[in-house]
């Protein structure tokens, strides 16, 4: 504004001048100037007060974003296309968008740290610098971020620890870190579960743990994806409420995105829409929801927006109680409905009972009928999932009876273990009522969560069960994502299908379920069909019955208030998916994350053949083989010189350095499973499989490090920088030979290969490495006579390794293809 740029110094300087004069002469001050100081003194204030009037308080910029877009890697479509928004300090803005409009991308870009790798255009600035040129350390403390699933983001064993993992990570004091967990505890109201296990605490304390070890660093800003997706409707509230408290009490700013949004709608400032992978809405919320054709589905904002704008209403509403302020204004009416027919039962329970550390179940009696769905719903922790296990027999040691008058089928929580190959269509899915068409040809963890769920569906049905179980079979999904899954299973259960569920979701439930049980304190509270279940409960019951409630009997669906109400229900019409294609000179444009192998490889090739080979001689000859520590470290010191070479121009990421730590694990505890056998090991398998799947310098690495952490189990001594050198080279030419493709993929190849390096170089450098530990007097014939005596064992070693290859390379080098291709590890 140029009159907040031009006015402001001009007032500023008057004033210094006149105060200026009044301090040289005080005494001779004109009487009119004192007043025209006065005057200007009184509309600078008055200049500052039409500000906040009609622009509100100026907020620091945290975010700005400018024609940012991004394309993974060898897609022909642009995910993010021309991103244009700025986010101020403050602000609490909800990103609502269809699965696969860009979100989580969106949501990811905005710290380097979890960036996807990819094509990229455009700027991110955030507080004034570009986002590259902000350090990750400072990144860490200032930009937090909460993700989807609670149990992915732990990675400690207590709360407490959870909560100072980062600030560890960080290298805060030990005081410091003491003040921030008490803070953050007492914050959070978190202190009850505070040295709690983390496999003790429901789902909800689990992410407001995550959140906790986000707020202990007193970030800017809060990124969280889809943060209420796996939580039950209290947790829900409790998460949100501690959202609003850290932005209204903290002044952080809270981006969250979210498919569920009902919960938090109501607290939002702003709302961002995206479609096909661009901000098609910005604006302030009610504005927002006003303008919101197809982009979004209704229902994703909740029942009361989908009611209103379902009846054309110029207010739309966002919480219960205005909903039902407005709902006054029309003819009370009753819903009509029919009693379903009395069936047989399929599955009858009687007196179960079943404990862990406390009892869980207590004599539980039910019924299910044949062809209906019925849902089992509750707390996290009420014991519904054990419930379901004991049903599908995967647990057995309870008291009471369960009889079953059919062929069962479950699927698990987490429908990623149902599947074993990488394309579903080798999986011997029968897509007949599921429809998947060319999901088949995708791999299971490419899919969404209601294409996952969905492909699950159809493996239990590759079984011709009678009963289905499906534990939390919406969870994570999206308001359309649930609609397809419900919609499957009534047309299952029309089929004779029986069908139970457990789920947190009363919504759905209401929709879709023909009978529901509240279980509470190992019995059920309640059990009776859906609609007396929902009308008759006070407080456990769904949104609808919420809003409607005396004013439309027997409503329990936001479409039987939309009819009630003359209003036209939302059709399933949507924005086709076609995203912009990438443009032809992108790759010209574009940053491309590429590693400069060639001159890593040239830097590595004197080290290990020249640099590390000096170093054992001198430990040998000078150290007399006593100071292997040092010599081991050093080696360790040299490997990793390639990865922190100048020609990277930035710092090796997190997501390699845990790549290469997986690999270096796998050598150890392989080296660990088989300490029984002298020389039957997989440790030389896994050393080629790191160099032919990642690359020569991972190679080395991992064969380094994998032989001088093994040996704090087997024992140190100065064979380990002989055993480091060695597995190093095999895992090096391994890497360089892939490159080259003079070395297949191919498990044949790989086996006759692994043999004979077994047998020319680690055989070929342990065997007279032996004679130089032990002897002072060292010839020709001692080698060649140590290296012979060896060869019985090497046999045994390098078949061991030809076995492992043959029947481990190909599957565990294909998921090492996919890790490196999806998250970009680029390591040579």
């Amino acid at each position: 504004m140029l009159w907040h740029c031009l006015l402001y110094p001009a007032l500023r300087l008057y004033l210094c001048f006149a105060l200026l004069r009044a301090w040289k002469k005080p005494y001779f001050i004109r009487f009119s100037e004192w007043k025209t100081t006065l005057f200007f003194t009184c509309f600078l204030r008055f200049c500052v007060l039409c500000r906040y009037f009609f622009f509100g308080e100026e907020k620091m910029e945290l975010y700005k974003i400018e024609n940012y877009c991004f394309a993974y890697p060898e897609s022909k479509y642009l995910t993010l296309s021309d991103i244009n928004l700025k986010i101020d300090s403050g602000e609490f803005i909800l990103l609502v968008g269809r699965t696969g409009s860009g979100k989580t991308t969106f949501l990811r870009s905005l710290k380097s740290a979890l960036t996807p790798s990819g094509l990229k255009s455009g700027n991110i600035r955030f507080e004034g610098k570009p986002l590259e040129s902000v350090s990750l350390r400072d990144q860490a403390e200032k930009i937090g971020f909460v993700s989807q699933n609670p149990d992915f983001s732990v990675v400690t064993d207590r709360v407490y620890h959870e909560l100072a993992f980062t600030l560890e990570s960080l290298g805060k004091s030990r005081e410091y870190i003491k003040k921030r967990l008490a803070e953050t505890a007492s914050f959070l109201g978190i202190g009850d579960i505070f040295e709690k296990k983390c496999c003790e605490i429901s789902g909800g304390e689990k992410q407001l743990a995550a959140l906790g070890s986000v707020l202990c660093t007193d970030p800017n800003i809060i990124i969280l994806d889809e943060p209420l997706s796996m939580l039950d409707p209290v947790a829900k509230k409790q998460f949100v409420s501690a959202l609003v408290r850290i932005k209204n009490e903290l002044g952080v700013s809270v981006l969250v995105s979210e498919h569920n949004a009902e919960e938090i709608l109501p607290f939002t400032d702003r709302i961002i829409v995206m479609s096909k992978g661009k901000v098609v809405t910005d604006d302030e919320k009610y504005s927002a929801i006003k303008s919101i054709k197809n982009e979004v589905p209704w229902g994703d904002l909740g029942v009361t927006v989908n009611v209103f704008k379902s009846v054309n209403s110029k207010t739309i509403p966002v919480t219960i109680a205005e909903g039902r302020t407005m709902l006054e204004s029309f003819e009370k009416k009753e819903v009509q409905y029919t009693s379903a027919p009395k069936k047989e039962a399929v599955i009858t329970v009687r007196e179960l009972y079943f404990a862990y550390d406390r009892p869980i179940l207590k004599g539980i009696d039910f019924d299910v009928k044949k062809g209906e769905i019925f849902a089992i719903t509750g707390l996290n922790g009420s014991g519904k999932s054990t419930l379901l296990a004991l049903l599908a027999g995967i647990i057995q040691n309870y008291s009471g009876k369960i009889s079953t008058n059919g062929k069962l089928a479950y699927i698990p929580q987490d429908p990623h273990f149902m599947f074993s190959s990488d394309v579903l269509e080798n999986e011997g899915i029968d897509d007949t009522d599921t429809e998947l068409g060319d999901i088949l040809k995708l791999n299971p963890y490419d899919l969404s969560g209601g294409e996952l769920q969905t492909a699950a569906i159809a493996k239990a049905l590759s079984l011709h069960p009678d009963i289905i179980l499906a534990d939390e079979p919406t969870k994570g999904l999206d308001c359309e994502s649930k609609k397809k899954i419900g919609d499957l299973l009534k047309k299952l259960t029309k089929k004779g299908k029986t069908v139970i569920i457990v789920s947190h979701d009363p919504d759905f439930c209401a929709k879709y379920a023909d009978r529901c049980a509240l279980l509470f304190n190992g019995e059920f509270a309640s059990a009776a069909d859906t609609r007396k279940f929902f009308t008759e409960n006070a407080l456990y019951t769904c949104s609808a019955v919420r809003l409607a409630k005396g004013f439309i009997k027997n409503a329990i669906t936001d479409e039987e208030i939309i009819k009630a109400l003359n209003g036209k229900v939302p059709s399933e019409e949507k924005p086709s998916k076609n995203k912009e294609a990438l443009p032809p000179n992108m790759e010209n444009t574009l940053e491309i994350r590429e590693r400069t192998t060639k001159k890593r490889i040239l830097l590595s090739l004197p080290i290990i053949m020249i640099a590390i080979p000096i170093l054992i001689f001198l430990g040998v000859s000078v150290f007399d083989d006593r100071k292997y520590y040092f010599i081991s470290s050093a080696i360790m010191l040299l490997a990793l010189i390639p990865f922190l070479s100048v020609f990277e121009n930035r710092a090796i990421r997190a997501r390699e350095l845990v790549l290469i730590a997986v690999l270096c694990g796998m050598c150890v505890v392989g080296r660990l499973a088989f300490f029984m056998t002298a020389a039957f090991k997989p440790v030389t398998a896994c050393v080629i499989i790191a160099g032919v799947a990642v690359g020569a310098e991972c190679g080395f690495a991992v064969g380094a490090m994998g032989s001088l952490i093994s040996n704090f189990y087997f024992g140190q001594g100065p064979w380990t920088p002989w055993q480091m050198l060695s597995y190093g080279i095999i895992g090096f030419l391994s890497g360089i030979l892939a490159r080259s493709e003079l070395l297949k993929k191919n498990k044949v190849q790989l086996a006759v290969f692994g043999f004979f390096c077994v047998m020319l170089i680690y055989g070929g450098i342990m065997n007279p490495a032996s004679v130089i530990m032990s002897q002072e007097e060292i010839n020709v014939g001692k080698l060649l006579y140590s290296y012979a005596t060896g060869i019985p064992f090497d046999l045994i070693h390098a078949s061991g390794t030809s076995i492992f290859l043959f029947f481990l390379s190909e599957p565990v080098i294909k998921r090492l293809d996919r890790v490196v291709k999806k998250y970009g590890i680029n390591v040579p």
